[in-house]
Parts: structure tokens; C-alpha cells; sequence
């Protein structure tokens, strides 16, 4: 189903190459939102993973300083994170004008005790830890993508990489090396698969 069917866009608030933000409603219930949209037809792993994780993150966030995420939804192939809509304007409309002194200065205390908030919380331990198994995810998801399209340039490089980065990668690194040099895409893609369900 398209996106349209489910949403009302209003207005677009920015595009990118990746990304497109939107402002609208949901159809259902009226509920106004915010909707981030992934461009790409077919989006690399690195972008589905970071609109993923932003939606986990938000959800875990306890704040109201954040903008709470209310659902990850595809719609015509493409990943669409819908956020609450606070009715604020994007900051990036505002670059190149001034702002006047107590505008800018009640917008700073804002941003300082927003990142207070979430510090703490990260400091208390009560967010998961995204990083170790995001970037393993991350780098298996692209050692797929690279294997199922045969890419033995892409797979090799990042082997290399992944030796660079220390012991912890070494078995697993050496052992791609040794499927790199014989040409074993099949292989490969087992391997990966492996270490994708045991992570």
C-alpha cells in the first residue's frame, strides 16, 4: 500500500539524498505526524539500520525533549519511521537569519537541558547499548549485500578492515580472507549467515 493510503501529507519540511520529512496526518485517527521517509527504492543496510535504530532508541527514550517515534512502516518498498508531531518548524529553516538574543538563549537552555536529560539516562544505564551490535550488524548486513552480488573487491576490502580493527575480528576476518582468495561467494555467504544468527 502507498503511503498516501494510510497519511495525509501537508507539507515537506526537508529532502536529502537519503531521506524526505514530511509533515501530515494519519488518516485513522487524525493524529498529526512526521514522517521520515528512506528515498531509495532499495536503501543500503547502513540507512535501513540507522532509521531502525532511531526508532528503537526513541522508543526507549523517556523525554520530553524527544520526539517519540509511533511506528516503522513500509510502504511501497520504501521505510517510512512515523513520528509524533509537535507542531515545531526544523531548525534548518532558520539557518542564515539571526535570531535575537532570548530567542537564541532560550533555545540554548532547551538544547543543554535536553542533552542533560538523555546523558543521565545513558549514564544510569537504562538505554541499551547500540553500538557494538549495531556496527557487527551493520558490517555483517553489507558483507551479505556484497557476497549475493558477487562483489569479491568489496568482500575483501572489508576484511582487511575488519583485521585492521583488532583481535576480536581476527578468526572471523582470516577465515573470509581464505574464501576471498578461492572465489567461494557460496561459502561466504554461509559464513555470514552463521555469524548473523549467533550475533
Amino acid at each position: 500500500m502507498a503511503l498516501r493510503d494510510h497519511y495525509i501529507i501537508k507539507e515537506t519540511l526537508h529532502e536529502s539524498d537519503t531521506v524526505m520529512l514530511c509533515r501530515g496526518v494519519r488518516q485513522q485517527d487524525g493524529v498529526p505526524v512526521i514522517i521520515k521517509t528512506l528515498r531509495a527504492a532499495s536503501p543500503t543496510p547502513r540507512q535501513v539500520e540507522y532509521l531502525r535504530q532511531e526508532y528503537e532508541l526513541g522508543r526507549q527514550i523517556d523525554s520530553p525533549y524527544v520526539v517519540k517515534p509511533y511506528a516503522l512502516e513500509k510502504h511501497e518498498a520504501r521505510l517510512s519511521l512515523i513520528l509524533a508531531d509537535f507542531g515545531g518548524d526544523p531548525l534548518s529553516g532558520r539557518l542564515g537569519t539571526p535570531l535575537a538574543v532570548d530567542r537564541f538563549l532560550d533555545l540554548a537552555i532547551q538544547l543543554a537541558a535536553a542533552l542533560a536529560d538523555n546523558v543521565v539516562e545513558l549514564m544510569l544505564g537504562k538505554l541499551k547499548r547500540f553500538s557494538a551490535p549495531t556496527q557487527q550488524g551493520l558490517m555483517l548486513a553489507e558483507l551479505y549485500e556484497f557476497a549475493k552480488r558477487g562483489d569479491i573487491r568489496r568482500i575483501r576490502d572489508e576484511a582487511l578492515r575488519l583485521e585492521k580493527l583488532g583481535e576480536r575480528y581476527l578468526p572471523f576476518a582470516h577465515r573470509l580472507r581464505e574464501l576471498v582468495e578461492g572465489y567461494q561467494v557460496g561459502a561466504i555467504l554461509a559464513l555470514v549467515e552463521q555469524y548473523k544468527q549467533e550475533g
